[in-house]
């Protein structure tokens, strides 16, 4: 048993010879939805430049592509079949209306709460 995120479910899924011997929880108070996304610093020297490869990658076509190599959904109009599709054998792995409206969501702290949370992991990982 591991903790995994639904990505890490849908890559495990593509690369293993047996799929069906895997499965994928989700507690019944729900799970953390996160997101990541594209961002262009400040002070980029070629935000142009920048703009132009989000403008490619956001194209649904190539939307597909990278949904189908990285396991996980991307917010863009006309992919949604395909992640359904990468994950059809764990639905759980799906994002809902009711999951986002459960508002479990990751947000930044305040420096104090950065502070705290980040030690807490590091004895969590210390042992």
């Amino acid at each position: 048993m591991t903790q995994a995120w639904s990505g890490d479910m849908a890559a495990m899924l593509a690369q293993a010879e047996d799929p069906s011997v895997f499965g994928f929880e989700v507690a019944r108070e729900g799970a953390p939805v996160n997101s990541d996304c594209y961002a262009i610093p400040a002070d980029a020297q070629h935000p142009g430049t920048a703009m132009l490869f989000i403008d490619y990658m956001l194209r649904p076509e190539n939307v597909k592509k990278n949904i189908e190599y990285i396991g996980y959904p991307m917010p863009v109009r006309g992919t949604e079949d395909t992640y359904a599709a990468l994950v059809e054998p764990f639905p759980q792995c799906l994002v809902t209306a009711d999951d986002l409206a459960a508002d479990l969501f990751f947000r930044n702290g305040d420096a104090a709460g950065e502070r705290a949370r980040d030690a807490a992991w590091t004895d969590v990982k210390a042992g």
